[in-house]
């Protein structure tokens, strides 16, 4: 999908939430990709939440705007699409930046990974500035502590791309386990900050 073709979503959109449940492009379609140059905010996910049979979701537009980081989505945002698209088996929701500006926290992590259990890849913006106290908070939030207990989502590689890395040597062990308590299955943190390399190889040595 193109910047040209977006005008059609709405569309496509309005056809899914008028057929019945199991039926229509709102099931059938499977896959979306869309490279336009576009902010990825509430407005913008709204009509693609009607494709609730979609699995594999990339959305690739350039991170960079004149007014900065073009991922505008919140906790929130990201709580309502894992709820809407419980299929989703690859979810790629930008190319992650190093501006650090965004509203979503490791909770959207959880998010996906308890709603959407067949979740194997994924790459989304998480502010990283106090990566650690949102990991230990989670737990003692009641609105994520049942969903700290659900199943998870067999995730093995989380894709971090130019996220900052702001962890000192001694949080290496409780983010590990705070990214582990979200993805069990979690392999390995994939960053182009040495950081991120370096997490990983510690987690590879407490396997």
């Amino acid at each position: 999908m193109t910047e040209a073709s977006l005008g059609w979503l709405p569309l496509f959109g309005a056809n899914a939430r008028r057929t019945l449940p199991g039926q229509g492009p709102g099931q059938r379609l499977t896959t979306l990709a869309c490279l336009a140059h576009v902010s990825l905010d509430a407005a913008f996910v709204s009509p693609i939440m009607l494709f609730r049979g979609l699995a594999h979701l990339a959305l690739r537009p350039p991170c960079f705007s004149p007014g900065g980081c073009t991922f505008r989505l919140t906790d929130k945002d990201i709580a309502d699409i894992a709820m809407a698209l419980p299929k989703l088996e690859e979810a790629l929701f930008g190319h992650v930046c190093p501006v650090n500006s965004c509203l979503t926290t490791v909770s959207s992590l959880l998010f996906l990974s308890a709603r959407c259990k067949n979740l194997t890849w994924l790459e989304i913006h998480f502010n990283t500035t106090n990566l650690r106290r949102d990991l230990e908070s989670m737990v003692e939030n009641p609105r994520l502590r049942d969903l700290c207990a659900l199943p998870k989502c067999p995730l093995g590689q989380l894709i971090v791309s130019q996220a900052p890395f702001l962890i000192e040597e001694g949080d290496y062990e409780p983010v590990l386990a705070g990214f582990r308590c979200i993805f069990p299955s979690l392999g390995g943190v994939a960053g182009m900050v040495e950081g991120w390399f370096n997490l990983t190889s510690m987690m590879w040595g407490m396997e």
